[in-house]
């Protein structure tokens, strides 16, 4: 499980096809510390670590990932966010963020307002259900408040201390980014449509029940 927020911004020194998926080698200040097997979301992306360095270290993603996130689309020298999975003992800084990408959005606006920066997204209609106002999100894989909510596109608002230490610094209009909605109203939505999905209860006739004890 992660928590949305970003621990360094990595480099991608190397790409390679490996018969379907892909092997992407990643410069980060913590390469050090990382072993083998270890969870690490890049760019929002659950993925396993295969290798470790001093300097970077490697993960694979698959088909399934390249198809649903920016994985795929991910070059030598690109920069992405990197956060580790957060130990039992952490500090529960943002939202619950799986690592889980829904799927992939573009940028359709950037609004300069004092300091701050809105940014605007197309919303996918698959995923109307699970956007609130004021709700969570994460958008390549950053721990952000829903704040504006349209008919079919949504808006967040960007702080200089994040737009400074994550890659939202990269993004313009047409930039797509991973979204994950958050778990809770994914629960929620789902419980909701098993609920309506089942048969309507029979109709209980008091006479019937009351001429049991006659």
């Amino acid at each position: 499980m992660f928590t949305g927020i970003i621990e360094d911004v990595g480099r991608v020194a190397q790409v390679e096809e490996t018969g379907g998926g892909r092997r992407l080698l990643i410069e980060s200040s913590f390469s050090p510390a990382l072993t083998a097997g270890q969870s690490i979301a890049v760019n929002g992306a659950c993925l396993t670590v295969t290798a470790t360095g001093p300097a970077a270290f490697a993960v694979t993603a698959v088909p399934e990932t390249l198809r649903k996130t920016t994985i795929g689309q991910l070059r030598p020298n690109v920069r992405v966010n990197l956060e580790r999975a957060m130990p039992a003992s952490g500090r529960f800084e943002g939202h619950i963020v799986q690592g889980h990408v829904d799927g992939t959005c573009p940028v359709t606006a950037v609004l300069l307002e004092g300091r701050d920066r809105l940014y605007s997204f197309a919303m996918p209609p698959e995923l109307r259900h699970f956007i609130i106002p004021r709700g969570s999100i994460a958008l390549d894989g950053i721990s952000l408040t829903v704040a504006r909510l349209g008919s079919d596109s949504f808006t967040v608002a960007i702080i200089p201390h994040t737009y400074a230490h994550t890659i939202v610094r990269t993004w313009q209009v047409d930039t797509p980014v991973n979204i994950e909605c958050d778990l809770v109203g994914k629960y929620v939505v789902r419980h909701l449509e098993a609920i309506r999905s089942q048969p309507a209860p029979l109709p209980i006739h008091t006479h019937d029940v009351t001429g049991i004890f006659k």
